[in-house]
């Protein structure tokens, strides 16, 4: 067993983010200590609070698992900042709490990282239950698109699993492995991608700006839910908030990468931010998304109660050029005139 209490010394830190305590959070945090490989690791839980004014009862977890219950909810990136305030290893390992690690995974990991030192960071490839590949891994980053059509670059969406270590220009936070000297040369992840969404591409885009490159390890699996951390509505108003930020930031620092050959070039860098800043920045993002999100779920309302509108006219419709609507019509008449006539008394 590689697993080791945490402040113990431990090669790697394993990180996982939740929001609340659940079912999938504790299947999550048993595959990771229960997980076999050759390096030791320790393991942070973060648990941001689900709940105002309540802390997340944390003690379930098994013991030896470093649990953090931050104040207020600090998403996934600023989750993982303090993951990384937490360890004192030489490697992060990001594992969404809707992952299942499956055998092997950090050994592959650990064969890629020793073989290949440029590289900063490392993506794992989930599975289905048949051992195909499943959801994203990771692709290449077009120039002059936009973000929301990077995932079209990545092969595994069809279920082609890599063959060997192969370069991206971005990967998936699930099941990612990152040199933690990598991560503290760009800061790590950015902040006001709270609470989510665009936290790996924005990272996998700022280690290339500083020369690192970044590759998918086929060996690396897990098992993915997918979508699991967060409610549909709020998970597509946050990508659309999130990927107008990416655009406007990184837009021409990625055009700049395409004709740079692997080498870094000028961006704008955010720095090395401590946890205040972090928390600052998350109750900024979440203030000034409140307002835009009230008025998206109001408008996909809408037209969802004028789409729902139109299929019941087109199947009223249907019904009535319908042969079982000529059929009983007759019916339909006699107890329409059955409805009309007059309602006498009974004689007594």
């Amino acid at each position: 067993m590689a697993f080791v209490p945490y402040g113990q010394a431990a090669t790697v830190t394993l990180g996982v983010v939740a929001y609340g305590m659940t079912d999938r959070l504790a299947a999550c945090i048993e595959s990771l200590v229960s997980h076999e490989a050759e390096a030791d690791f320790d393991v942070v839980c973060v648990v941001n609070p689900d709940q105002r004014d309540v802390d997340p009862d944390v003690a379930s977890l098994p013991r030896g698992v470093h649990a953090i219950v931050p104040d207020a909810n600090l998403g996934w990136a600023g989750g993982m900042h303090l993951v990384r305030h937490a360890s004192s290893s030489d490697w992060l390992g990001w594992i969404q709490d809707d992952s299942t690690l499956l055998p092997g995974w950090l050994d592959a990991h650990m064969a890629a990282a020793i073989a290949h030192p440029e590289v900063g960071a490392f993506g794992a490839v989930a599975l289905d239950a048949s051992g195909r590949a499943a959801g994203f891994s990771g692709g290449s980053a077009s120039p002059g698109t936009g973000v929301r059509d990077w995932s079209l670059s990545d092969p595994t969406r069809h279920g082609n699993k890599p063959t060997g270590v192969e370069l991206r220009d971005w990967i998936t936070s699930k099941g990612m492995l990152v040199r933690l000297t990598a991560w503290d040369d760009v800061g790590g992840p950015c902040a006001r991608h709270f609470p989510l969404n665009c936290v790996d591409l924005e990272l996998s885009t700022h280690l290339r700006t500083h020369g690192w490159k970044l590759v998918l390890v086929p060996d690396a699996n897990l098992t993915h839910l997918q979508s699991q951390s967060a409610p549909g509505l709020f998970r597509e108003f946050v990508s659309r908030w999130h990927e107008e930020e990416f655009d406007f930031r990184w837009g021409d620092p990625v055009r700049r990468l395409a004709a740079s050959n692997g080498e870094a070039v000028e961006h704008d860098c955010h720095g090395h931010p401590d946890i205040a800043s972090i928390e600052r920045e998350c109750l900024r993002e979440a203030s000034r998304m409140v307002v835009p999100l009230g008025k998206y779920a109001s408008a996909r309302l809408r037209e969802e109660e004028r789409r729902r509108a139109e299929e019941l006219e087109i199947q009223s419709r249907l019904y009535v050029n319908s042969a079982s609507w000529r059929v009983t019509a007759p019916l339909r008449w006699v107890r329409s005139l059955a409805r009309k006539a007059p309602k006498g008394s009974p004689e007594k």
